[in-house]
């Protein structure tokens, strides 16, 4: 499948919550939130096809999901 059918986000741009949602969450090896200036804030896990990253706490802006699916890195850009 191609990485764009493999992640999707909801509530982009978000204030509260966001809700990640994979079709195969079985190919999902890690899934990491970045900063616009690198910086690693959070690494995320799951068993199942979603995942809610509660974003209260954290500054408003934008920030980079990437998630590592069968092995290649899926970008995704979210702006709080």
């Amino acid at each position: 499948p191609s990485p764009v059918k493999e992640l999707a986000i909801h509530r982009n741009p978000c204030t509260q919550s966001l809700t990640i949602i994979f079709s195969n969450p079985s190919a999902l090896k890690s899934l990491y939130i970045y900063t616009l200036k690198g910086k690693l804030i959070e690494k995320l896990t799951t068993i199942q096809n979603t995942i809610t990253w509660n974003t209260q706490g954290h500054a408003g802006g934008v920030y980079y999901i990437r998630a590592v699916i069968d092995g290649r890195s899926v970008i995704r850009k979210i702006v709080l």
